[in-house]
């Protein structure tokens, strides 16, 4: 593992997503992955990613809880958050909070990659 790459966060409860995330990124990025909110901020207590690729619905705790975490935390990180809902309130919502990048499910993994490398519109 090099620690001199950047460090790229997927927190998903897919596996499969996570699993996509690591393939795309893993030459340029240092890719941890964690499947809940609770396991996401274990790892940002003690690393601080460049990128956080972030799932707004989980089972229990949600990515915008999670969002408003690290907003508190006031981290420099870059967060693309992406979601099944085809609510605009949602989207708002998370636009409102800062994101970076907002993509709804089902994506296509050029867009994430286009959107975590800062070569893509926002929304």
């Amino acid at each position: 593992m090099n620690r001199d790459k950047k460090v790229l966060l997927v927190v998903d409860d897919n596996i499969g997503i996570i699993e996509s995330m690591d393939m795309l990124f893993c030459d340029d990025y240092r890719v941890l992955a964690a499947s809940s909110v609770t396991e996401a901020l274990n790892i940002l207590g003690g690393i601080k990613p460049d990128i956080i690729l972030l799932d707004y619905l989980m089972p229990g705790l949600n990515g915008i809880q999670l969002l408003r975490e690290i907003k508190q935390m006031k981290m420099a990180s870059r967060i693309i958050l992406f979601t099944a809902s085809v609510w605009e309130s949602v989207r708002e919502e998370v636009m409102d909070l800062g994101v970076d990048g907002f993509i709804r499910k089902p994506f296509d993994i050029w867009e994430i990659e286009a959107l975590a490398r800062g070569i893509a519109p926002a929304a």
